[in-house]
């Protein structure tokens, strides 16, 4: 599993101001996304070593107040599951959290990733009023591209 790295120069980021515009992959007919608030059934507590690195985001609000999450997808016996990885910075500690799952069925690996994490943003738009991430620290899975585009979607 990947653990990407907090870039510490301008030079460390992915090119961010021209990018490729892209338009979000189709929602599947019928696809039930289910929030992390919302567990009915068994989840696993961490990730396994098959979760896949999707991409690295910040906010960077003041000095003193920050988040940085990475996005890690796993696909389970029967559901996508999106997994974000947290940086306590008082601490130094990672913190791992489920943000979303949708069943797998009729649902591509990147399909499930675009649609989850829009749901997640556009959840915690609504609830605590995130604004736009202010820029990608790394890719892998989904590309600046797709991010930018989900950022429209959502914001």
């Amino acid at each position: 599993m990947k653990v990407p790295s907090i870039p510490m120069s301008p030079n460390d980021l992915p090119q961010q101001r021209v990018v490729e515009v892209v338009d979000l992959p189709p929602c599947p007919d019928g696809i039930d996304i289910c929030l992390y608030t919302a567990y009915k059934r068994k989840m696993p507590r961490l990730p396994s070593r098959r979760a896949r690195y999707l991409c690295q985001v910040e906010w960077a609000w003041s000095p003193m107040h920050s988040r940085i999450s990475s996005y890690y997808i796993h696909r389970g016996h029967t559901y996508w599951i999106l997994w974000e990885r947290l940086l306590d910075q008082d601490w130094g500690a990672t913190l791992w959290e489920i943000a979303a799952s949708v069943p797998h069925k009729d649902c591509t690996e990147h399909q499930a990733s675009v649609h989850l994490l829009r749901a997640i943003w556009e959840s915690e738009c609504g609830e605590s009023s995130l604004d736009q991430f202010h820029w990608v620290n790394d890719t892998d899975l989904l590309s600046v591209s797709d991010l930018a585009a989900i950022s429209r979607e959502v914001w």
